[in-house]
């Protein structure tokens, strides 16, 4: 009996929790436990009846039949109190919220699985379902309600969707660049303003001071389109100046050219950043601690290079993502992925959570690895020239062979 409302409550918690991704996952299904499952789906108020109604069954007989023996083996009184508190227990944690629990975790493999005794549950109880339906339709139009409940299946969340983009990705029915586009997507509301910011230490910004032939010669030799403009330190920011309209209109004062800029704290969530972006145009923020001092900053590039990778504009020259600098010595850009490796130089470095050799290279490490530190991994050396940003940007591989003596030779030498 107890196992009977575990049935009924895991059922209940498995099918009314699946979300649209595997509402279509079971309606592409041809076995009959998915046949099933969509039968029951789509009369939710009967398969909800039939639930309840069933639960409900198994529940009181368990407590007639647990409290009988309580009071045979106690007496009454004691019979009575015993079971109102083993009884209690045992229906609560195994009959409610351990399967329900479950369900949950695992809604398409618990609807699957209910299916068929399900249906079988609703043609016995079918008698009693129609009776409670139709005086509970009938006292819901007494009050005014009308209609029938409906199954709304909810928005799949990113654990869904990296699910089912796992299982395309191993049919080989993508490529390398669309796996990291996605996995890009996927990890962009996750990310807070410290993994992407540009930190403090490398922000090109210049004071409010600073005599206007003597700025005007920085900002071209600047090469940026944006530049922040602060007073006496870095922690007190003014604004930002836009270096095309700065160069445009020499004449006007520099307080009128400033355009205001928004702090935002370390934590905060990436997409919010981007939306205050785009709401408010201003192409540029920047991060604080929680005392206030300027930790760093982010652009629009920066937020949409988490997305589609690294952006060039007119003075960058984009390198390739793998350069052979001598025999068995290859320099790696961070974001190439490892697939591309893997069929450039003919290896095999496995491809699991990560398709980046900056994600892989997290995963070895156990977090971000330190500039000019060694990764080893099996007879492979891996040396990290460049992390920016929170992120392995450059790697200088070694295989072994001549190429490894090469560059020991090269780094003692300096």
């Amino acid at each position: 009996m107890l196992l009977g409302s575990a049935f009924f409550s895991g059922a209940e918690a498995g099918l009314f929790t699946l979300d649209s991704i595997q509402s279509r996952r079971l309606r592409g299904e041809k076995g009959i436990s998915s046949r099933w499952a969509r039968a029951l789906l789509q009369k939710p108020s009967e398969l909800l009846t039939t639930l309840l109604v069933g639960n409900t069954i198994v529940n009181v007989a368990f407590s007639v039949v647990g409290t009988a023996f309580f009071i045979k083996l106690l007496g009454k009184r004691s019979g009575v109190e015993w079971s109102i508190v083993v009884l209690s227990f045992l229906v609560l944690v195994f009959g409610e919220v351990s399967p329900k629990t479950i369900a949950v975790n695992f809604p398409l493999r618990a609807s699957r699985l209910s299916a068929i005794p399900l249906r079988i549950a609703a043609i016995i109880l079918n008698p009693l379902t129609a009776v409670f339906l139709g005086t509970s339709r009938g006292l819901l139009r007494l009050l005014g309600i009308h209609g029938e409940l409906r199954h709304n299946e909810k928005a799949a969340g990113p654990k869904e969707v990296r699910e089912v983009f796992r299982e395309v990705e191993s049919g080989e029915e993508i490529t390398d660049q669309e796996s990291r586009l996605v996995q890009n997507i996927l990890g962009f509301s996750g990310t807070a303003a410290e993994e992407v910011m540009t930190p403090r230490i490398d922000m090109i910004c210049a004071p409010d001071d600073m005599e206007r032939g003597q700025l005007t010669e920085w900002v071209r030799k600047s090469r940026h389109s944006r530049i922040p403009i602060y007073h006496e330190d870095v922690d007190h920011i003014l604004g930002f100046l836009h270096v095309k309209e700065f160069l445009l209109y020499p004449d006007r004062p520099l307080e009128r050219l400033l355009r205001p800029v928004s702090f935002y704290p370390e934590t905060t969530q990436i997409n919010r950043i981007f939306r205050e972006i785009q709401r408010s145009r201003k192409g540029m923020v920047i991060v604080v601690n929680e005392f206030g001092e300027t930790m760093g900053l982010i652009t629009r590039e920066d937020l949409i290079e988490e997305i589609v990778g690294e952006i060039y504009d007119e003075y960058e020259k984009a390198d390739p993502d793998i350069v052979e600098e001598s025999e068995g010595v290859y320099l790696i850009r961070g974001g190439a992925g490892l697939e591309d490796i893997n069929e450039t130089l003919g290896l095999d470095l496995p491809i699991n959570e990560s398709v980046t050799l900056n994600g892989f290279l997290c995963e070895l490490e156990g977090g971000i690895p330190h500039q000019r530190s060694c990764i080893k991994y099996e007879s492979m050396i891996f040396h990290i020239l460049e992390v920016r940003r929170h992120r392995v940007q450059k790697v200088r591989l070694v295989i072994p062979g001549t190429g490894e003596v090469a560059v020991q030779d090269e780094e003692g030498s300096s």
